[in-house]
């Protein structure tokens, strides 16, 4: 499941920069998306992602 996710965001990613760098005509804006999906991953993966470390997997929930 996870190659949808990485062919969707990083295959679009050069295409969907370049698409914010023309409509804003400001060569500076591209790298914004790709910086806004870092932070959404980081966000995601501290507030949601559990620490395992030490711990039964195979009880986990």
């Amino acid at each position: 499941m996870s190659g949808v996710g990485n062919g969707l965001f990083g295959g679009l990613l050069p295409a969907t920069s370049f698409a914010v760098v023309a409509s804003t005509r400001d060569i500076y804006s591209g790298p914004w998306y790709p910086d806004g999906l870092a932070l959404m991953t980081v966000v995601i993966g501290v507030l949601f992602v559990t620490e395992t470390n030490d711990r039964d997997l195979d009880t986990m929930k």
